[in-house]
C-alpha cells in the first residue's frame, strides 16, 4: 500500500540536540515536541531522522504510514535512518 505523507518539516539543530541520546536534554526537549503533537487529535504516524547530507539537519515527518517496514525503534519516536527507511509507527 501507498504511504501518505502529509508534512515534511526540517529541524536545523545545534550539533548538541543528540534525540538519539536517552542523556541529551537538548534532545529529550525536542522528542516532547514530538510526543505533544503525537497527542493532538488526528495525528496518524510520524517519523524523524537525520539527513545523510547534513547530521544537523532533522527530518520530521507526519503522515499516515500504512505499511512501515517492521523494524523495532529503541525510541520513544520511530526513526528514519539516513536511506529513508521508516520504522514501525508506535503509539
Amino acid at each position: 500500500m501507498p504511504q501518505t505523507v502529509s508534512q515534511v518539516i526540517f529541524f536545523r539543530v545545534k550539533p548538541s540536540v543528540q534525540p538519539e541520546d536517552p542523556d541529551s536534554e537538548e534532545g529529550e526537549a525536542l522528542l516532547r515536541i514530538f510526543r505533544t503533537t503525537q497527542h493532538q487529535s488526528g495525528h496518524e504516524h510520524s517519523a524523524w531522522g537525520r539527513t545523510a547530507e547534513d547530521k544537523d539537519t532533522i527530518v520530521w515527518v507526519v503522515g499516515e504510514f500504512s505499511n512501515p517496514p517492521e523494524q523495532p525503534s529503541k525510541y520513544d519516536m520511530p526513526t528514519i535512518y539516513p536511506a529513508h527507511t521508516l520504522t514501525k509507527p508506535t503509539t
